[in-house]
């Protein structure tokens, strides 16, 4: 029937449309240097590249030292260990959110005081050799201009080795 050819088309067209005007939400992890006796601080770029603004933007991130042999463990629950929470209400297109959160240690007993991760001359060494590795991973939902919810997913890791199999460091982050 030629009414229900048009009325797909025009659906087609819609989520066509949608898909193409929606915000896209990007989370961009810098580079670091580490100076002995300073936290070692990740800088971290939120953006949404999209064509329109996100709204209801909520976030929870995590940046932690891991030893090689760790695996992030993708909880968000409060009390399991430090987060970082956004809640930027609005996120304009092309306009980036650049923040700096220190690394932290990944189990912290609730009600103790959380302490970022000191770069030292030992923790440099082992970033250097593989035996720790820095991992930043989280989730964020935000709506579009049509009302859709949307998430993002996200896991990032940083090492100094060139060649060390994927399996010894955030095997799972690419999967995440």
């Amino acid at each position: 029937n030629g009414a229900d050819a048009a009325n797909d088309a025009a659906g087609t067209s819609i989520e066509t449309m949608h898909v193409d005007q929606r915000p896209w939400m990007n989370v961009i992890v810098g580079q670091t240097a580490l100076q002995d006796g300073t936290p070692i601080r990740m800088p971290i770029r939120i953006i949404n590249s999209g064509k329109t603004p996100a709204y209801k933007l909520e976030g929870k991130f995590v940046v932690n030292l891991l030893r090689q042999t760790d695996q992030p463990d993708f909880n968000y629950t409060e009390h399991i260990h430090p987060i970082y929470q956004v809640n930027g209400g609005v996120a304009i297109p092309n306009l980036p959110n650049d923040m700096q959160w220190n690394v932290l240690p990944k189990y912290v007993p609730i009600k103790k005081p959380i302490h970022p991760v000191i770069a030292t001359t030992t923790i440099k060494k082992a970033i250097e050799d593989g035996s720790v590795y820095i991992v930043i991973h989280g989730e964020m939902t935000y709506s579009d201009v049509f009302g859709t919810e949307h998430w993002l997913k996200f896991c990032s890791y940083a090492h100094n080795i060139v060649g060390v199999p994927e399996k010894m460091t955030a095997g799972t982050c690419g999967p995440y």
